[in-house]
């Protein structure tokens, strides 16, 4: 299947969209990957510190409320950060190379507040987990075709 560019989907511009493709969407859970490369945000010295998966789990929430408001033909909304109610680290930090896969999945649906369940893997072991409280602002475009 054929998706969007992630940089279509949220309102970041480079070097802040962190994600680089995504690998799936089934209605309710949103698959995205990266690697971490050196010179990318949040990377020093060859690593990244693991909290920043909180980044990258809410770049894919965005990824993942952007493609539900598409497929109901709805325009899309700017998402806010709210918070994280729990937030587990494996692991210390994410090293260049790594190829992670970070999956959100919509657990409660609002109209302006969103929970979201969250995880982030690395050679096939969830290494990060989140549940993730999002506000969902003021509509924007949609992508361009």
């Amino acid at each position: 299947m054929s998706y969007p560019a992630v940089e279509e989907l949220l309102p970041h511009k480079a070097p802040m969209v962190l994600l680089d493709r995504i690998l799936s969407w089934d209605g309710a859970t949103a698959r995205c990957g990266l690697r971490v490369r050196e010179g990318a945000p949040f990377v020093v010295d060859g690593k990244a510190r693991a909290a920043v998966a909180l980044e990258y789990m809410a770049q894919c929430v965005g990824v993942c409320t952007a493609l539900r408001s598409l497929e109901r033909g709805e325009p899309l909304r700017m998402g806010y950060l709210v918070g994280a109610r729990t937030m587990t680290l494996a692991v210390d930090r994410f090293d260049v190379g790594d190829e992670l896969v970070v999956a959100a999945t919509e657990e409660a649906d609002g109209d302006e507040l969103g929970l979201f369940a969250c995880e982030t893997e690395r050679g096939g072991s969830v290494v990060v987990s989140a549940t993730l409280s999002v506000y969902r602002g003021a509509r924007r475009r949609p992508p361009s075709p």
